[in-house]
């Protein structure tokens, strides 16, 4: 892989709080023409992130959803053990060895998040000490404070990348954007939905 590998990081993504359901689009995609009739049935996935769970989950969803396709496909984790550094040497191997006609390469774009917090209204509980029902003054009053209701809006936007193998030359690339308050797993399920639709939507992925 001649292109070089930026660790970026994905661990943002576990302040979110799950309100809604997230949804991810495909803002922009780019494939070279010489490859529009080329499928690739062996992909090595790689997902670029500091967080290793963050990382590995991401790898194993999105191997999941090709092989559902009926291509195979392998988690780069799998391949080069815990937390493996993304180097070219190692990639270079590890498809030599496994014969991987593909490497699919993820990172983060750019994330941004908003944090909304709407203060919560006191009751009051009173206890009368005699006397006047009305006379404010001759009652005890014990405050009882909500918790204050958090909500984290986050943008995310994700880089994917597909190298054909043999040639080691980037043959598509797209980029998905997930808007929404979410909790890491599901915004990571609906970024790997995303990918993998557009890969098989373009034919690139497919049993062999």
């Amino acid at each position: 892989m001649r292109t070089p590998l930026v660790f970026l990081t994905l661990a943002g993504l576990m302040a979110l709080t799950s309100c809604s359901t997230t949804t991810t689009k495909v803002n922009g995609e780019f494939i070279d023409p010489n490859f529009r009739e080329r499928q690739f049935n062996n992909v090595l996935v790689i997902g670029a992130a500091d967080d290793y769970d963050m990382r590995a989950q991401f790898e194993r969803t999105v191997v999941s959803l090709i092989r559902q396709t009926g291509a195979e496909a392998t988690a780069y984790y799998t391949v080069l053990g815990h937390n493996p550094p993304l180097t070219s040497s190692d990639i270079e191997n590890a498809v030599r060895s496994r014969g991987f006609d593909a490497v699919l390469f993820t990172r983060v774009k750019g994330s941004a998040q908003q944090v909304n917090v709407k203060e919560a209204t006191g009751t009051a509980a009173a206890t009368t000490k005699g006397g006047n029902l009305f006379d404010l003054f001759r009652y005890d009053y014990e405050e009882f404070d909500e918790p204050d209701n958090v909500r984290v809006s986050t943008d995310v936007q994700l880089l994917t990348e597909l190298y054909a193998a043999e040639e080691q030359k980037k043959v598509w690339v797209a980029e998905t954007a997930s808007h929404d308050r979410e909790s890491a797993e599901q915004i990571i399920d609906s970024e790997a939905r995303a990918i993998v639709r557009a890969l098989e939507k373009n034919g690139l992925i497919g049993p062999p």
